[in-house]
């Protein structure tokens, strides 16, 4: 292909994209627990999955403020069940495409706690490190033969605090009152417990 081939190929290549809208270009299926990595895979039987006309009127409410949220940001997720991952927490998978069909895969989490119910949305970056928790957790568990329930370590009970921005960060205790930090600052992501 000569240079004028190519530079009328990228013009007209740049006109059909401005011609299609992008919902034209991304897919609308929901993405599953097990898509969002190898660590939520191991634990995706662990995980009920509930219809959201099952959920009581508390969890009910936050789900339906939580699930404004997400429509207004263009999240992709399964509007009918949710996963339950214990009695004080639930999962729901989420993704975005973008224009090009670039596909992020993000987490929201309810959270029942002593004043309610609440809703966090964890960043891909945070997402991916709560997935390399998860999954580096079971293979230690099962390298030493512990019997160390993973569904028991990983899965919040209890949100101390998150904050989004540049620097993001999700603080939680689990069932055995573990403190759980997943901290991400521009390009480095890690896993604090304490």
């Amino acid at each position: 292909m000569n240079r004028r081939e190519f530079i009328a190929s990228g013009t007209i290549s740049a006109a059909m994209l401005s011609v299609f809208p992008s919902f034209a270009l991304t897919n609308s299926t929901s993405t599953s627990l097990s898509n969002l990595g190898k660590g939520f895979e191991i634990l995706s039987s662990k995980a009920k999955s509930v219809s959201i006309l099952n959920l009581s009127s508390e969890v009910k409410t936050t789900y339906e403020s939580l699930t404004s949220t997400l429509d207004k940001l263009g999240y992709i997720y399964d509007k009918n069940s949710i996963n339950a991952l214990n009695k004080s927490s639930y999962l729901i998978p989420l993704s975005k495409q973008s224009f090009l069909g670039a596909e992020t895969k993000e987490i929201a989490l309810i959270i029942k706690g002593n004043k309610g119910s609440d809703f966090y949305i964890l960043n891909e970056k945070l997402s991916s490190e709560f997935n390399l928790l998860i999954k580096n957790f079971h293979d230690n568990m099962k390298e030493h033969e512990m019997e160390i329930n993973t569904s028991d370590f990983a899965f919040p009970v209890e949100v101390v605090k998150q904050k989004t921005g540049v620097e993001s960060k999700f603080v939680y205790k689990n069932k055995f009152n573990n403190v759980i930090i997943l901290h991400n600052y521009k390009s480095v992501s890690k896993s604090i417990i304490s």
